[in-house]
């Protein structure tokens, strides 16, 4: 038989690999024995923190070993120094166990939420749990945020806080869509700056495509909430088409929930409506069910601004019935001038009209829009614009 000369050479590779790994399974167990046969607890607590030292996530098993003791053994810590220690030793094991992303620290993790009074410890647990990416625990996390953003809890305001954001961290890298609206209400929550902008920040994180949620906010929240939602949904990564019914539904509860006897809120659901409309402009958007709604903008506008607003928001549209819409509206102005009747503000919306006129790129505008260019009552400038217009359409018929 030929003799293998490679195998000399491959059987002392696999000692060199091997060695270290043996090496480092025995110094595990080294600190391990430590821990266990520890009496104080600053002595188990060293031998953890040598055991993190070595940088390797085959300790992991041993310090989720080490971390059940601890918590099994919490009554046995009763001086003030002691709970410091103890509390701290849970702290820095549980950051560890998140960084090793050691899933079947799960559980024990959650039990420490449950069981630890102390508000560090439980937001270094909560925390851990969204860096193991513990989706189980995701439902929970949102429940615990909910209860939180309805007020300080028992132990007080700050405790609370890191409570809660530990929750937005936790959520944002759990990345579920049932933690968006705790985080969202804690966006806007009785938080400090800190807390609100995190919250803010992790929103962006936890879902691609909020539509669903965000639609609930738009139907049930006050106006100042409904339109943060918006301009969240508007801002993330969903589907032209989502954001279009989203923009669509928020135009429409801006309009339909609205009550002119409420004057205080007159101003902020005229705000939701000017960020659905500005919405559909920047999303191009053509929509039949969108038409009456940016018409009711238009004649019923809070202030000139969403009126014009809801010109352009026409005149992209441009389906055939918002093309209708801005004609007649073109057509009334110009028998308003023919009659005597003008000013500076119909100037201004005329103006938007014929530029909405224009980008609807929808031929039944033409004839409103000669008509404007044939009327000499009308300002070199508005003529201008309209001839422009019309221009743009070529010479088609």
């Amino acid at each position: 038989m030929k003799r293998n000369v490679f195998l000399p050479a491959i059987i002392a590779t696999l000692a060199f690999v091997v060695a270290p790994l043996a090496f480092g399974d025995e110094t595990f167990e080294v600190y391990r024995n430590i821990y266990h046969d520890s009496r104080s607890l600053q002595d188990k607590s060293s031998a953890l923190k040598n055991l993190i030292a070595l940088e390797d996530r085959g300790v992991a098993p041993i310090l989720t070993e080490a971390f059940v003791d601890l918590l099994n053994s919490q009554k046995a810590y009763k001086e003030s120094s002691e709970k410091a220690l103890y509390c701290n030793t849970l702290r820095f094991v549980s950051a560890s166990l998140g960084d090793y992303k050691y899933g079947d620290a799960a559980v024990f993790l959650w039990q420490a939420v449950e069981q630890i009074e102390d508000p560090l410890v439980r937001a270094e647990c909560i925390m851990a749990l969204g860096k193991v990416h513990a989706t189980d625990y995701a439902e929970r996390i949102s429940l615990l945020l909910r209860n939180l953003n309805m007020g300080p809890s028992v132990g007080g305001a700050e405790g609370g806080e890191k409570i809660a954001y530990a929750c937005i961290i936790s959520l944002g890298d759990l990345k579920d869509v049932r933690g968006f609206s705790p985080v969202f209400f804690a966006s806007v929550g009785w938080y400090s700056q800190r807390v609100r902008s995190q919250a803010l920040r992790s929103l962006k994180d936890i879902t691609e495509d909020p539509t669903d949620v965000v639609q609930v906010i738009l139907w049930e929240e006050d106006p100042v909430k409904k339109c943060l939602a918006l301009e969240l949904e508007l801002a993330s990564k969903a589907s032209t088409e989502r954001k279009v019914s989203s923009a669509v539904f928020g135009l429409s509860c801006g309009h339909a929930q609205y009550d002119a006897n409420q004057k205080r809120e007159a101003k902020d659901f005229s705000q939701l409506r000017k960020v659905a409309l500005t919405g559909l402009i920047q999303l191009r958007a053509k929509s039949s069910e969108a038409v009456p709604l940016e018409y009711l903008s238009y004649i019923n506008g809070f202030d000139e601004e969403e009126r014009i607003l809801g010109l352009l928001a026409l005149g992209v549209n441009g389906v055939d019935s918002a093309a209708v819409v801005i004609s007649n509206l073109l057509m009334g102005l110009n028998t308003d001038v023919m009659g005597g009747v003008s000013d500076v503000v119909r100037n201004r919306m005329v103006k938007a009209a014929i530029e909405a006129a224009a980008s609807s790129k929808n031929p039944i505008v033409r004839p409103a829009l000669a008509s404007v260019q044939n009327n000499m009552k009308w300002s070199n400038s508005i003529i201008i614009a309209a001839k422009g217009a019309l221009d743009g359409f070529g010479s088609g018929k």
